[in-house]
């Protein structure tokens, strides 16, 4: 089936971009999800100008 083999393809091409990309740390290092959710419950702060800031 030559659908399967795309498939397999696919999933190796997958990892491997998932391994280049993370660098020298393993793909499931807890730094490479830093910048993803830095503490859970925390909202970024989103800038806002002065006539729709609510704080102002």
């Amino acid at each position: 089936m030559p659908s399967s083999w795309i498939h397999l393809l696919g999933l190796l091409a997958l990892f491997l971009c998932t391994i280049l990309s993370a660098g020298d740390a393993s793909p499931f290092d807890e730094r490479r999800h830093r910048g993803w959710n830095p503490r859970p419950g925390s909202m970024p702060q989103i800038p806002t100008t002065p006539p729709f800031n609510p704080y102002g």
